[in-house]
């Protein structure tokens, strides 16, 4: 017989409202390829190409925090990776921002301190396990569900 439809849509509902919201800010066509396969089914995710299209998402009327903003340091345009931490930490300050870079120099001409200043949690350096995205994503998405329950 199935579930009535208003039982259907509420589970689906409470099954959406769990999944984390995320932005990926990525500018290599391949890598942003591999964002959108993992969180095809784990997370409601945008993908966009530079730090302006990230930062335009904060200005969208109804903007709605993502749980996690995922952004390359090296983006194409004018806004880096930090810049666009920076907007998000003003804007946005419980989007936990996650920062990749190719680039090992960044990560070592910075302390830990200096990237919370900047709103950066946690820096990855490319080439990427993901594993380690897919394990954050899961304590982002744990978070998620306890403040939620709890609410």
């Amino acid at each position: 017989m199935g579930i009535p439809p208003s039982e259907r849509d509420l589970h689906h509902e409470k099954e959406s409202v769990a999944k984390p919201r995320v932005l990926v800010a990525e500018d290599d066509a391949a890598v942003a390829l591999t964002f959108e396969k993992l969180f095809k089914e784990e997370a409601t995710a945008e993908i966009v190409s530079s730090g302006e299209e990230a930062i335009e998402r904060l200005t969208t009327e109804g903007y709605i925090p993502y749980d996690l903003l995922i952004i390359d340091y090296g983006l194409s345009g004018k806004s880096t990776g930090f810049d666009v931490a920076q907007e998000f930490k003003q804007h946005s300050p419980t989007t936990y921002v996650l920062l990749l870079t190719g680039n090992r120099d960044i990560v070592r001409s910075h302390t830990t301190q200096q990237l919370a200043e900047i709103g950066i949690r946690k820096v990855i350096e490319k080439p990427f396990s993901v594993m380690d995205i897919f394990d954050l994503l899961e304590t982002i998405s744990s978070e998620k569900q306890l403040r939620e329950t709890s609410a």
